[in-house]
């Protein structure tokens, strides 16, 4: 059976999500002031005018689950203040993506309706990123490696209030060993509404 692991490198996040008895919204109060994601040591300050969606850094690209890691956590990450559209998600990530992957994303996504609505609401997007481990040990010696990670997103306001219904979006994506670096070639995306209650 599939068990999803919350990592470290989620700061407090991790602690807080694994409590049953706190919502998305206090959630969210935590995370608010909290890099998203980061492999450093070093503490980082988000000012409230910059996007909170971060690129991690310090990640080892000889390693497939920091590669995996990297690419979902920044994936799954919007900041309607600072981004024009969906695809900056794919820009961030890109340095782990296969050229064609970041070529058909700039062919598909676009600012809908949805991220019209966002715009208006300032909305952005906190994210606790977890691995989901597998049944069998991946064959990394192979070059090609099947990871999937989990990621939950809370969406908040400009008035960093609960913007809507926390979402879980796991990711499966195929890594391939190029030379000394582990690249993401494929993606699956499954997406499905954790909460279904958001603050008015």
């Amino acid at each position: 059976m599939l068990t999803v692991k919350r990592l470290g490198v989620c700061l407090a996040a991790a602690a807080v999500v694994q409590s049953g008895c706190v919502t998305a919204a206090d959630r969210l109060g935590r995370l608010r002031d909290q890099p998203l994601f980061s492999t450093s040591s070093a503490s980082t300050t988000v000012s409230p005018a910059a996007s909170r969606c971060t690129v991690p850094n310090g990640i080892n690209p000889g390693d497939a689950d920091e590669v995996a890691d990297a690419a979902a956590d920044t994936l799954a990450c919007h900041d309607t203040r600072s981004d024009d559209s969906p695809l900056d998600a794919t820009r961030r990530a890109a340095q782990w993506l296969d050229p064609a992957l970041v070529r058909r994303a700039q062919a598909r996504e676009s600012a809908d309706a949805t991220w019209v609505d966002w715009k208006k609401r300032g909305v952005w997007m906190s994210v606790v990123m977890g691995r989901v481990e597998p049944d069998r040990t991946p064959d990394y010696d192979s070059g090609v490696v099947t990871l999937v990670r989990q990621t939950e997103v809370i969406p908040g306001d400009a008035r960093d209030k609960l913007a809507g219904p926390t979402m879980t979006i796991r990711w499966t994506f195929t890594l391939t060993k190029r030379g000394n670096r582990w690249v993401v070639t494929t993606i699956d995306k499954q997406q499905w509404e954790a909460e279904s209650r958001a603050t008015p």
